[in-house]
């Protein structure tokens, strides 16, 4: 059994995970400098991303879908870009749609932080039933690092892409929140980037804390942050079962 605790007591490596319902932008910036091995998050993607959200109801036809949470706030991704770069020895991965993926690269390298490289999730996409687009079959991961000195070495010279299936297509371990991703796709990003047990994960924008489930069954200690309670305290929930 997992030890879990409070922020403080994760940072000092006393206990083993906490997910706090509070705001990245005012909790990230308390944060002592290079406390933090790596950062995998998944923040709400763009507001145009949100109001194309499109999903198959039965009867209803094709319905616009609400994801119950806002789309990400440009203010919201400088702090978050501007705090993650100072606090991370290691590497910062974020889940972005593309059309944003340039601005997550112009924030970090502002913040002093480095672009390495996207690599995209390729998944299971429903088909575009305007007909005015292509679907949209994958997502983007951002790889950087920040602006502190650490370990940051790549462990798969050859990954090119992730192919786990979206969890609308494959729901054995799903939470139920809208927009999480599957547990063997985190468990790939924390391998790539070197996570090893001991090591403190930062998620800043926790969901349904399916990257701190795959952080906790890896050896890993997790601190993980919500606006919403109702996630927060899903999260929770699951992560003491690990």
């Amino acid at each position: 059994m997992k030890r879990q605790g409070d922020a403080a007591e994760v940072l000092l490596g006393e206990a083993d995970w906490c997910v706090a319902c509070a705001d990245c932008r005012d909790i990230l910036p308390l944060l002592p400098a290079n406390c933090v091995t790596h950062v995998v998050t998944d923040p709400p993607y763009a507001d145009r991303v949100h109001r194309g959200m499109r999903g198959n109801r039965g009867e209803a036809g094709i319905v616009t879908r609400d994801p119950g949470f806002a789309a990400l706030a440009p203010e919201t991704r400088r702090i978050a870009a501007q705090e993650l770069c100072r606090i991370t020895k290691g590497w910062i991965a974020v889940f972005t749609d593309w059309e944003s993926l340039h601005l997550w690269i112009r924030d970090i390298e502002s913040a002093g932080g480095t672009h390495r490289r996207p690599i995209p999730w390729v998944r299971w996409s429903s088909p575009q039933f305007n007909k005015l687009a292509p679907p949209c079959g994958s997502e983007c991961v951002e790889f950087a690092t920040g602006s502190q000195k650490g370990r940051r070495y790549w462990q798969q010279g050859n990954r090119t892409h992730y192919d786990t299936k979206c969890l609308r297509a494959k729901s054995h371990d799903k939470i139920g929140h809208p927009t999480e991703k599957p547990e063997g796709l985190c468990r790939d990003i924390l391998s790539d980037i070197g996570a090893q047990p001991g090591d403190l994960i930062l998620d800043p924008f926790t969901g349904s804390g399916k990257i701190g489930i795959a952080a906790l069954k890896m050896g890993c200690r997790y601190l993980g942050l919500d606006t919403d309670p109702r996630w927060a305290t899903t999260a929770a929930e699951w992560l003491a079962k690990c």
